[in-house]
């Protein structure tokens, strides 16, 4: 049988991971291909072609169980300071703090020593760690192992991450019963997966502008300007800062539109209704005035009564405001709920070549310069990388 990427290949693979943590011969590893997305590398000396990894790679297998939404809701937390650290509505940190409190263990993606990756936490005063969206994808690694590990061991965890993660833990706890009892499983409403690669000649610039060697904190989501209006903010090794809405800067203007995602992510194949997740997490974005809040909502699917009765631990008797929805009105102000598709830009090809060569910012600056820009992301996108790549700002 063909290992599970040559099944499927490339352009398919969503890089969960689930392939190389599961294959009993170590005869798999994840590298960063030429556009800086995770992806297998097979070694076929020492492939048995088992199968092991199609049964484990969430676009080959059948889900077993279909969940079913129970509720949705529109809900943010009470803990102001909780709320402002927060992306959205800070339903993922009550849902954390609830796990903590009862002997617990969260894992969620957050920077390790030189990149994004999933952590294990089990102290409250770690939480900060794994807070926050991230739009790069994290390096699994042996993460799932580790879940199963502390499943067995009879330790209650609460695994976050995007859509193709946690389908791939699902396939991986699949079998063992008693393990998945102790599991609990959140998904988050992904736009998708920028590339690593672009993101880092991104930082790569700001870091340089600044006179810096390194960079020692991103905050994707700061909300100094509120929820809507977010930023990202970077702070650099030498002390110094940077912050732009993510309305103006390089990057999300490029994310936002496209420019940037991972193939499979265009028609991503585990976003859709029923969520792989017991809880769905994500904006509430276009909520109306009465659910709305300055320092963000969160959206919140329960999808099974394992989800549901997590959810009410978490937010007590008044913990938490919580309005029950429609998911209807949920999908309205995002559709990556059901699982909508995206158009490829035609520039993106033409994009991700300029990143392969040795000079890619001048490279893409050139782009820019001479392309037509017919669509406004890409007047967008040139205007701002040639102000960050000529000029502080």
């Amino acid at each position: 049988m063909k290992p599970a990427i040559e099944e499927i290949g490339p352009k398919k693979c969503t890089g969960c991971f689930g392939c190389y943590v599961s294959c009993p011969e170590k005869a798999i590893e994840m590298e960063f291909d030429e556009d800086g997305f995770f992806m297998p590398i097979v070694d076929h000396g020492s492939c048995k072609k088992c199968g092991v990894c199609q049964s484990k790679c969430p676009v080959i297998a059948e889900r077993s169980v279909g969940n079913a939404v129970i509720s949705v809701n529109a809900a943010r937390t009470q803990d102001a300071n909780l709320l402002k650290s927060s992306s959205s509505g800070g339903i993922f940190g009550e849902l954390a703090l609830s796990m903590l409190s009862d002997d617990g263990v969260v894992v969620g993606a957050g920077w390790g020593n030189d990149d994004l990756v999933h952590l294990m936490i089990s102290s409250k005063g770690d939480l900060p760690s794994i807070q926050g969206s991230k739009y790069i994808q994290s390096r699994i690694g042996m993460t799932y192992q580790k879940v199963l590990s502390q499943s067995k061991e009879g330790r209650k965890v609460l695994f976050c991450g995007t859509p193709c993660q946690v389908a791939s833990l699902n396939l991986f706890l699949r079998g063992d019963k008693k393990a998945r009892k102790n599991v609990w499983t959140c998904d988050v409403v992904c736009h998708g997966v920028a590339s690593t690669k672009a993101f880092n000649v991104y930082l790569d610039s700001l870091a340089r502008k600044r006179g810096a060697k390194d960079v020692s904190r991103v905050d994707f989501r700061n909300k100094k300007n509120g929820w809507q209006d977010y930023s990202i903010k970077v702070d650099f090794s030498n002390g110094a800062k940077y912050q732009k809405s993510h309305s103006s800067d390089p990057f999300f203007v490029a994310y936002i539109d496209n420019l940037l995602l991972r193939p499979s992510c265009y028609t991503c194949p585990v976003s859709e209704l029923p969520r792989h997740g017991d809880i769905t997490l994500g904006d509430l974005w276009g909520a109306r005035k009465d659910l709305y809040n300055y320092w963000g909502v969160s959206l919140v699917i329960l999808n099974n009564e394992r989800g549901l009765s997590l959810f009410k631990e978490a937010i007590g008797s008044d913990k938490v405001i919580s309005n029950e929805i429609s998911i209807d009105y949920a999908m309205k102000g995002n559709p990556r709920v059901s699982g909508s598709n995206f158009e490829i830009p035609e520039q993106r090809s033409t994009f991700f070549k300029a990143l392969k060569t040795s000079n890619p910012e001048d490279e893409i600056i050139e782009y820019f310069q001479t392309t037509p820009r017919p669509k406004r992301f890409l007047s967008n996108v040139a205007r701002i990388y040639k102000r960050i790549f000529w000029r502080n700002f």
